[in-house]
Formats: structure tokens, C-alpha cells, sequence
């Protein structure tokens, strides 16, 4: 599904940043502008083409063969295109908004979006411009930026479909059926090839046990023409989830593989193959150094100043261990900030982790030099508006177990809470959801994928508890669903804080939030034992992974039939 609106060539006009390029051909430029004007951009790529080959860099030369090298699948070529242009021509509202679009393809989010606040700042009349910085900023989790980025748009220009489809999906992400009615069809009003707004509707489908309708929709999206194979996966993923609501296990499962091989399909150039080092291979090398130095954190360090541990807390695990409950249940109490798997870590990992000779430095590492990480790490927190002063901060990330040798070197007194769940639903509900693609969910494509991570992260885990000096509560994700009261009660005494009836009510708080982690539903739907066991009703199909997972279910005290 291609999310962003490129309007770079239908507005690209010179203005006063190019008349200041006196280098440029005025011929080429007349010509090239006449032919985007009676709308002939092939002819304006062709003269735009002759003029940088004669060399004059005009950023408008620029910008059209950047377009023509994305259309022959020449994005690095079409980025350096647009980057050359944007130096020429800073304030270009055209070539930034392309250039936002090429960084945004290249997976440089973070640089996309700051491009479209630029954009939007220099043209707040300019619908795409709010359209796109919407787009990025949803992908970089600001799901309230792109909410409002979207409504802009819209308000804009009421007639363009993309901001109505994409502001559906994210009231799914709150449960706002109502809403995710109003602006999905409307969407499809103005283009019923928005798949967007569709799987949106479907999502409000299936909360609302309109499984008929939901099931015809979905065939609809994948027999149609416009549906992108990421649309179909999704589409495979919800009918799985129909089939799971009405006790058709096996059409469930075969919905949950459809939609994963074919997601496995999409992304295996991008995370798997030959030279490629997957998230397995990093976590065995992390094992292997770790089980070679098991006296890595042996020495007496200083403390830094200014870091108190009733301020900072992490929670860890691994994903779909309630992880994310967990962080709404405290996002309740007052003065507390939630980073939503917002990563602070980045710049302390590219450091210090990708090799032993990082983790050797990092072990050795003095006060002064660790430094500038922490202050990296508030800093990314503190651009994603997640204050630190006055407010504990709760730091959830479950693939941020892996990086506790840096933690306890940057905050030394924080404390961690490591959530538990049935190491089977782990497996298995991290089979049958969609996540954002990265190394990491790539591997939960497949079932032995996903017991394999589960298997070496917690591998990685032992060693690291038995290592480190970390203060750690442990939390069984289903003591705190059968248990609510009492476990909420030891968080808080863990946490330093006084239990909050507010607490019982996280789900209509979350339900006021974004919730960026395919949880949001569950969390927004209150407590359920619905989940708990749930394994059981695919263990024909996971028979070959089970012995994978024996020792952790006995390690955790799970009973093993």
C-alpha cells in the first residue's frame, strides 16, 4: 500500500530559491516548466535529463530525474538526486516534500519527518505536506502528531481520501469503532481503492462480532485488483483472527501462515539470506561473549550524579509477555511518563554493542565517556515529548532485554521489572500478529522462528541476571490478570509508589492514548483470561516447537500439559 502522497512534480515550480542559481540553463528551465504546465512530465524528465548532463544542477533537474530514478527502482540514486537538490535549494517546498518521501523509503524516519516539519512550516497551506508528515510521524510512533497532521490535511482539502483512511486506522489503535466508521467510509466515498480504510472498517468488524461482513470484506480486499501483498497479508492475519473468535482453529491457522508467508515473502531480501546477520545470529554472538566473560561487570563503579533510581524503571521481557499492560496499568498513577517503545538506546547500542571489541570499551568505559549516551538517550526521549523532570519514567521496550549490559552502565541504579508469561502463548501470539518489520518480528514469521528467539533472548537473559547487579521485579503476566489487586500492589511497592484506584481503570485511560504495539485492543477491551492457555488450541501445530520452549515453561513454573 503506498501510505504517502508525492505532489513534488505537480508543484514543482521555480520561485525564488531558483531564480538565486544563475548556474542553470534559462532554455532548459523554460522549457521544463513549459512541459510540467500542459502536464507532459515525461517530456520535463527528458529536458531535465539533457540539462544536468550538460551540467547545470538545478534543483528542479533535480528533483524530475530523482522522479524518473524512482520509477526504475533507483531510490538511492533518486535520494542523492534529491539531497544534492535540497542543498541547492533549502527553502524548496517541492524537493523537500520529495526528498522527505525518498528518506522516508530508505527507512531514515526520523529524518523524514523532521524534512516534513519543514515543509509544513514553509507551506501550511500544502495538504500533502501535513498528509506526509503524518504519514512518518505515525511510522516513528507519534500517533498523536500524525492524528492531528491528518485532520489538517483534511481540513485542507476535504477531498483527498489517504488523511480519511489513515485517521481510521488509528482510532482502531483507541477502539473508537464509531469513529473508525466515519472517516474509513468516507474514505472509500472519495477512492474505494483505499485498502487503508478497509481493513480499518474490517477491525471494527471483528470488535463487534460482525464476522459475516468482516469475512466477505477481507475476500473482497484479496481478490481485488488494487490490494498491495502487504494489504493481503493483513488481510490473512484478520481472517485468522475471525476463524480464532469462532473456534475454527485449523482455517486459523492457515489464515496466521498464509499471511506470514507471504509477509516472510516481502521482507526475507531485507532481514534474511546469505551475509546477512540476522537477529539470531547476534543473539548467539551476545551469548557466546557473555558465557567467555562471565566477569564482565565485576568491578566497582561510580554512581553518575543526578540519576535517582525511583526516577527511571524499565520494563522488560519479551514481546507479547504483557509487557505493554504493564506500562498502561502505570501510565494511571500520576507523575508518571510512559515511553510507548520509543528508543532512547540507539546511539549508546551503534556504540557499544554491535561487536565484542564495543563491549569490551563498554566495559571499561569511564563516567565521562558514557556521558554523552545518556544524555543522547533523554535527549531522543524528550523529542518524542516524554519529560523527565518530576515524573518517573517508564521505559518498555522488550527487545531492550538484550541491551541490559548498557543499561546498567548508563543507569546503574535503575530498576527493572522482567514480565513473564506462558512461554507457549509468547510463541504463539507473537506468530499470529502483525508487527512493524524489523530483524527482530521478522523472525516471528514462522513458529520456530519465533520459539528460537524466545529460546536465546532468555538464554541471553539468564546470563545477564546472573551477571549484572540489577534490581529486578519479576511479574507473571497472569497473576496480574487473576491476581490484579495483589500484584499491582507489589509493582507499586517495587516502583516506590502508593497503589492508585485509578489503576483499576487503565483500559479507559489507554483508550485516550496510542497505543503504537498490536496490544492497544486487548488493553482497551480491560482485563481477560481469554488469552491465558490460549496455545492449547493450536498445539497440533506446534508440536515441533514445544520441546524448544519445555525447559523455560518448567524454568517458570508453568504447568507443562
Amino acid at each position: 500500500m503506498k501510505s504517502e502522497v508525492d505532489a513534488s512534480i505537480e508543484l514543482a515550480r521555480p520561485g525564488t530559491e531558483h531564480d538565486m542559481i544563475e548556474t542553470a540553463s534559462q532554455e532548459y528551465l523554460r522549457q521544463a516548466t513549459a512541459a510540467l504546465e500542459r502536464s507532459d512530465v515525461r517530456s520535463a524528465i527528458t529536458i531535465s535529463q539533457q540539462a544536468l548532463d550538460a551540467g547545470f544542477n538545478h534543483p528542479l533537474f533535480l528533483n524530475l530525474r530523482a522522479y524518473w530514478f524512482e520509477g526504475q527502482g533507483r531510490h538511492e540514486d533518486a535520494l542523492r538526486d534529491l539531497e544534492q537538490a535540497a542543498g541547492i535549494a533549502p527553502n524548496d517546498v517541492p524537493v523537500l516534500n520529495a526528498l522527505g518521501l525518498a528518506l522516508g523509503r530508505a527507512d531514515r524516519m526520523q529524518e523524514a519527518q523532521a524534512v516534513f516539519d519543514r515543509v509544513v512550516e514553509l507551506a501550511p497551506g500544502f495538504p500533502p505536506g501535513h498528509f506526509n508528515k503524518g504519514w512518518a510521524s505515525e511510522r516513528v510512533g507519534r500517533r498523536d502528531v500524525a492524528a492531528e497532521s491528518y485532520r489538517l490535511a483534511i481540513a485542507l482539502q476535504p477531498g483527498m481520501a489517504p488523511p480519511y483512511a489513515h485517521l481510521a486506522a488509528l482510532m482502531a489503535l483507541q477502539s473508537n469503532w464509531i469513529e473508525v466508521r466515519k472517516f474509513g467510509e468516507q474514505a472509500l466515498r472519495l477512492d474505494p481503492r483505499q485498502t487503508t480504510a478497509t481493513i480499518a472498517i474490517t477491525r471494527a468488524d471483528i470488535a463487534e462480532k460482525q464476522f459475516e461482513g468482516a469475512i466477505k470484506r477481507l475476500n473482497e480486499l484479496l481478490e481485488s485488483e488494487h490490494a498491495q501483498p502487504e494489504d493481503c497479508a493483513t488481510a490473512h492475519i484478520l481472517l485468522g483472527d475471525i476463524y480464532d473468535r469462532i473456534s475454527e482453529f485449523r482455517k486459523a491457522y492457515e489464515q496466521y501462515t498464509a499471511g506470514n508467508n507471504l509477509q516472510r515473502m516481502l521482507q526475507k531480501a531485507r532481514f534474511a539470506g546469505p551475509g546477512k546477520r540476522t537477529m539470531p545470529i547476534y543473539l548467539d554472538e551476545l551469548i557466546d561473549y557473555f558465557t567467555q566473560n562471565p566477569n564482565w561487570f565485576s568491578a566497582k563503579r561510580e554512581t553518575p550524579a543526578g540519576h535517582n533510581a525511583t526516577e527511571h524503571l524499565f520494563v522488560l521481557g519479551f514481546p507479547r509477555s504483557g509487557t505493554t499492560l504493564l506500562e498502561e496499568i502505570l501510565a494511571t498513577l500520576p507523575n508518571v511518563s510512559t515511553t510507548q517503545e520509543q528508543d532512547g538506546l540507539i546511539a549508546g547500542v551503534r556504540e557499544y554493542m554491535s561487536d565484542a571489541n564495543g563491549l569490551n570499551r563498554l566495559r571499561m568505559a569511564k563516567e565521562d565517556e558514557l556521558e554523552p549516551f545518556r544524555d543522547a538517550y533523554w535527549e531522543r526521549l524528550e523529542q518524542h515529548g516524554i519529560r523527565r523532570a518530576g515524573n518517573i519514567v517508564v521505559d518498555k521496550h522488550p527487545n531492550h532485554t538484550a541491551k541490559l549490559p548498557l543499561i546498567v552502565r548508563l543507569f546503574p541504579t535503575a530498576r527493572i521489572i522482567f514480565c513473564l508469561r506462558d512461554p507457549r502463548d509468547v510463541v504463539w501470539g507473537c506468530f499470529r500478529q502483525r508487527f512493524e518489520e524489523n530483524p527482530t518480528n521478522f523472525e516471528f514469521l514462522s513458529l520456530e522462528g519465533a520459539a528460537r528467539m524466545y529460546d536465546k533472548t532468555m538464554c541471553l537473559a539468564s546470563l545477564y541476571f546472573a551477571m549484572l547487579p540489577l534490581s529486578v521485579h519479576w511479574s507473571k503476566h497472569e497473576n496480574l490478570v487473576e491476581h490484579f489487586e495483589e500484584e499491582s500492589q507489589a509493582i507499586c511497592d517495587f516502583v516506590g509508589r502508593k497503589w492508585d484506584e485509578r489503576m483499576r481503570h487503565f483500559a479507559e485511560h489507554a483508550r485516550s492514548r496510542f497505543i503504537i504495539t498490536p496490544s492497544g485492543a486487548q488493553i482497551s477491551a480491560g482485563l481477560s483470561r481469554e488469552g491465558i492457555g490460549r496455545w492449547r488450541n493450536y498445539r497440533p501445530y506446534m508440536e515441533s516447537v514445544l520441546p524448544i520452549l519445555e525447559p523455560w515453561v518448567k524454568r517458570y513454573g508453568y504447568s507443562p500439559s
